[in-house]
């Protein structure tokens, strides 16, 4: 079955190339080439340019309404941040939280929105 590439390596496993996919209900994806021995999937475009600001070695392409930005995959918030804390048992001395991961805040306008005026 030919894939269709699109021409960036797979930033998790570094052999496979990042390929466009149909999922069963229709919607596109990105996933790595060398599946199911690498499991690299992401719903937005990667671009093979790294994050200025934290290194990460590509960027992800989204069309919003004002434009299409180039967006760090760093930016996502941690499940700390966004839930309030539970009722519950309560941490033992020698429990300790997960280490937050990375966030990082870049994004960079690539194309601006086109206003057309009837």
């Amino acid at each position: 079955m030919k894939q269709n590439t699109i021409g960036v390596k797979c930033p998790q496993c570094g052999k496979g190339e990042i390929a466009e996919k149909k999922a069963r209900r229709g919607n596109y994806f990105y996933g790595c080439t060398e599946y199911p021995k690498c499991d690299f999937t992401s719903n937005n475009k990667p671009v093979a340019e790294a994050c200025p600001s934290c290194g990460s070695p590509y960027l992800l392409e989204k069309e919003l309404k004002a434009g299409v930005f180039w967006v760090c995959p760093n930016n996502k918030k941690t499940g700390a941040e966004e839930e309030k804390p539970r009722r519950g048992r309560k941490k033992k001395a020698g429990e300790s939280e997960e280490m937050p991961a990375r966030v990082c805040d870049y994004q960079k306008l690539v194309q601006a929105a086109t206003v057309t005026v009837p």
